[in-house]
């Protein structure tokens, strides 16, 4: 989850290099002639050779760090609804609608925040990895090699969160998805942009298909109430989910995950496309260089800004509204309906976020709130599982117990707040050390040798 960090930065001016070395090394007639005149070849870019490493603290990105800090938040919000109604095995929006102002307030994290978040943190993972390739190129060890072992132990560290933690996992998605970038690494920008186009499209199109079929059922007098039965819950489902989650203890929650291991190797199927669109779509920004140079591509990013705002609000209000209402009938074609309407309007929404981010962090670039950000967005593997900590043992049966006693405008506030003291913990923390605790491990795991910690460490 490169995504899940920011470990790729190049210079500029590596990269004018990287190409005039390739230029020079891939014409060798060239070459010979400019020697017998007794012309220098032009120099290696800086780090060529060199073993590979994790990314020095002065190469790092700062917008990436503050955009993936700003993801963090919108996350946990959409995270929320679930941590907090864990024994709801399908829809668990009704039972987040204790009152009006909890209607309201789902209605509006529907709108600006779920489903706009995930695709930040994966298009910020493709930006890292075209600048981890980049970096990692001119060493001597293979990249592809570090890299597929990088998803691999990510892959790892999601299967422990997915069983251990809490079964929404997403980090799996990311290191399985991850793998099928190394096929789109040499393509050319226009093909990854048709690829992501239609990856987008792959689970809108199964949504819409199931809308037709439900609506279609709805239609037929027994059909759809046939249908609706087989998809409810039975009264041992339901006990086996109380047992794990509200009346258990932690091995009950971990057994019952456990149990139903397979169903979330079965929906990583379902989750990869929109992810890899991101990705490549991630990629073409890192290979542009808009987020190095935010000044220079400004106007591209007013203009992305203007379409996908207005392109992404309008489809969002429409999709908000048809997913609440489908929700509150539980009428599963409106919700098929909105799920699908979202699934484009989302990622839209999304990339205009990130355009109104950049733009203002590059008016304001001092303000107080990125170094904030910055730092929790610097060690965004250890805030995400940490969140996943703290909530199932605020609503968890083994912890404080709260599942369903808290509606959708509490869990907006206590997201914010579990968010806001992550904001301080991690500025303490990387006061003193290089990195969080698990971006070290990561790391450490990766490059194949303990990783240093603390600054005093590094700078002396």
């Amino acid at each position: 989850m490169d995504t899940v960090e920011n470990e790729e930065s190049c210079r500029g001016e590596q990269y004018t290099s990287i190409v005039v070395a390739s230029e020079f090394m891939n014409d060798r007639s060239a070459t010979h002639s400019s020697e017998a005149l007794g012309a220098e070849p032009p120099p290696l870019p800086v780090g060529h050779g060199a073993a590979p490493t994790p990314l020095a603290e002065g190469d790092r990105i700062v917008s990436l760090d503050v955009l993936r800090g700003f993801a963090l938040l919108g996350i946990l919000i959409s995270n929320m609804i679930f941590f907090s109604q864990p024994q709801e095995a399908f829809d668990p929006r009704p039972a987040t609608w204790i009152g009006a102002l909890d209607r309201v307030a789902d209605w509006v994290g529907v709108f600006l925040v779920e489903g706009k978040f995930y695709p930040i943190f994966s298009l910020l993972f493709g930006i890292g990895f075209f600048l981890q390739m980049e970096r990692l190129e001119l060493g001597t060890g293979d990249a592809k090699r570090i890299f597929r072992r990088r998803l691999f132990i990510l892959s790892l560290f999601g299967l422990a969160h997915g069983i251990f933690l809490w079964d929404g996992d997403v980090l799996l998605y990311y290191g399985l998805s991850g793998f099928l970038l190394m096929l789109f690494k040499n393509r050319q920008s226009i093909t990854l942009m048709i690829w992501a186009g239609c990856l987008i499209l792959i689970p809108v199109g199964l949504m819409l298909l199931c809308w037709g079929l439900f609506h279609w059922a709805m239609q037929t007098p027994g059909v759809y109430e046939d249908i609706v039965s087989s998809m409810g819950v039975g009264s041992d489902e339901q006990r086996a989910l109380d047992r794990a989650y509200v009346d258990g203890n932690y091995i009950d929650a971990v057994m019952y995950r456990l149990s139903n291991l397979i169903y979330t190797l079965i929906f990583a199927t379902v989750f990869w496309p929109p992810f890899l669109a991101m990705f490549l779509i991630g990629m073409v920004a890192g290979r542009n260089q808009i987020f190095r140079d935010v000044g220079k591509n400004e106007r591209l990013l007013v203009c992305i800004l203007m379409v996908a705002g207005g392109v992404g609000l309008a489809a969002n209000f429409f999709g908000a509204w048809v997913l609440t209402n489908g929700s509150a009938q539980m009428d599963y074609a409106l919700i098929c309906l909105g799920t699908a309407i979202n699934g484009v309007g989302g990622p839209v929404l999304a990339i205009s976020y990130v355009s109104a981010l950049l733009l203002i962090m590059n008016k304001k670039p001092s303000h107080v709130l990125w170094t904030m950000l910055g730092a929790a967005g610097r060690m965004p593997l250890t805030n995400y599982l940490c969140q996943s900590l703290i909530a199932t043992t605020i609503f968890y049966g083994y912890g404080i117990g709260l599942a369903g006693e808290v509606g959708r405008l509490g869990t907006i506030v206590l997201a914010v707040l579990i968010f806001t003291l992550q904001l301080f913990v991690s500025k303490l923390w990387l006061a003193k050390y290089r990195f969080g605790p698990m971006e070290w491990l990561w790391r450490s795991l990766t490059y194949g040798k303990m990783q240093r910690m603390r600054l005093e460490i590094a700078n002396s």
